[in-house]
């Protein structure tokens, strides 16, 4: 099997307005966390990564 070497690590920071009415803030975070978000999230982060040849055969993990 062939060995990974990580070269990069990116991370996502999602931000709410301090002074969001607490229902929008808890929406927000029931979005955050449904799986058809994440699920979006990787598949855009794929095919981002796949329009780069040089990327093509990296390997990408999103993770929590």
């Amino acid at each position: 099997m062939t060995q990974l070497v990580m070269i990069d690590e990116i991370h996502l920071v999602v931000r709410a307005p301090r002074d969001l009415p607490d229902a929008e803030s808890v929406q927000m975070a029931r979005t955050l966390n449904q799986a058809r978000f994440t699920s979006r999230l990787r598949q855009a982060v794929r095919d981002v990564f796949r329009s780069y040849p040089s990327l093509r055969k990296a390997k990408i993990a999103l993770e929590r």
